[in-house]
């Protein structure tokens, strides 16, 4: 994760470097996944060009090398998104409360083209644009924190335990362990925190200070199961 322009132009060297080394021969295809949040307020930052020609190289280059990339705005205009040539090279968009003007840039279709309702979309509710003129109507399920995570430990099957060390402050919880063994079994959130501070401590500083503490945990194991492999302790990810 880099937040930074130093650390951003960092993870965008890797990115390409990686690029370049499977185009070269590398038979490494375990998948990468760029995403940049914020990408359209990004063009605007130093950053702007060289951000467009990484995901230029990963959009035509890296889907069959296993690198793929995930952009995020909010504002979408010609400036903005990288160029026609650019956007053209994206296999899906998705449109979610957005204005049609917005939704016209980020998908190149025409005014006539689009539906009627691209801003008026409710919770969840994505409108996917995947062909000239084509839309699927898409709703995507509430996730909670502990759900991210606990998908994230499952894609990756890093936490079993070995020398990998989990990152994070959540880490150094003395009940990581066992609330990271709830989170696996699929306990929601709420029945976590219940654990931790009691039914009846639902409010004040205890029910705060637990949630504090889950958090924390769940960026530790989300961290360690992106950055690790429970067997090897070798990095998986940019």
């Amino acid at each position: 994760m880099a937040s930074d322009p130093a650390d951003i132009r960092r993870l965008l060297g890797k990115v390409r470097a990686e690029l370049a080394r499977r185009a070269g021969g590398g038979t490494d295809r375990q998948l990468w996944l760029l995403v940049v949040d914020e990408y359209t307020a990004l063009q605007r930052g130093e950053l702007g060009e060289e951000i467009t020609a990484t995901i230029e190289a990963v959009t035509q280059e890296g889907r069959k090398l296993a690198v793929i990339c995930l952009l995020l705005g909010q504002r979408w205009s010609a400036t903005r998104s990288g160029g026609g040539d650019l956007r053209n090279t994206l296999t899906n968009a998705f449109v979610h409360r957005m204005r049609p003007e917005d939704a016209r840039m980020l998908t190149g279709m025409r005014a006539d083209q689009l539906l009627r309702d691209t801003a008026a979309a409710g919770a969840g509710r994505v409108l996917r644009a995947h062909d000239v003129g084509r839309f699927t109507r898409v709703v995507t399920p509430r996730l909670t924190d502990a759900d991210v995570a606990a998908f994230t430990v499952r894609l990756t099957g890093s936490i079993t335990g070995s020398d990998a060390e989990p990152a994070g402050q959540g880490a150094n919880d003395p009940q990581y362990e066992e609330v990271r063994s709830w989170i696996l079994q699929g306990i929601p959130y709420g029945e976590i925190r219940d654990r931790l501070i009691g039914k009846h401590a639902t409010k004040g500083r205890a029910a705060q200070d637990a949630s504090q503490r889950i958090t924390a945990i769940l960026q530790a194991i989300a961290l360690e199961a992106l950055y690790t492999r429970g067997d090897e302790g070798s990095q998986t990810g940019p």
